[in-house]
């Protein structure tokens, strides 16, 4: 079986965390490629497809959904997984979090392996920023869990 993770990244943090699919599931022997939403891809040769992006604005990034809209026909017919990425998923306010899940739930239509794995921000939130997620001046930059993301790879 072929498998294709596709991704749009911002800050690379999606890139890394496709890279770590890719790089676990090659060590299991999977056939796998790796390319940018934007590239020209032929989901024809693929069984498998994951597709990852990073969450902003509270919905996924529009390349995200313009590759969803592009690929839906074919996308039904695979077995797709997919991961957002998002900083506030466990530490913002619930009513980010619960934004941030109504925006993946969207997808369900598509895959019933949906994932939304914490992010990281380039530098500390200032005050304001901070006051209106709910984050705490002490929350680290990075919230990536790898164990978590390894734990997802399996059900892969």
């Amino acid at each position: 079986m072929k498998t294709l993770i596709v991704y749009y990244t911002k800050t690379n943090t999606t890139k890394e965390i496709a890279e770590r699919i890719a790089e676990k599931l090659i060590s299991k022997g999977h056939d796998v490629d790796i390319m940018l939403v934007d590239e020209n891809i032929d989901l024809g040769m693929y069984e498998n497809v994951v597709i990852g992006a990073p969450i902003n604005g509270m919905r996924m990034v529009p390349e995200f959904q313009k590759f969803i809209d592009e690929n839906y026909v074919l996308l039904q017919a695979k077995n797709v997984s997919i991961f957002a990425v998002s900083y506030l998923i466990r530490i913002g306010r619930m009513m980010w979090q619960k934004a941030i899940r109504r925006a993946v739930k969207n997808y369900e239509t598509i895959s019933s392996n949906i994932k939304i794995f914490q992010g990281r921000i380039d530098k500390p939130f200032s005050a304001f920023p901070r006051f209106m997620f709910g984050v705490k001046k002490s929350t680290p930059t990075d919230l990536r869990e790898w164990s978590v993301i390894d734990k997802w790879i399996d059900t892969l």
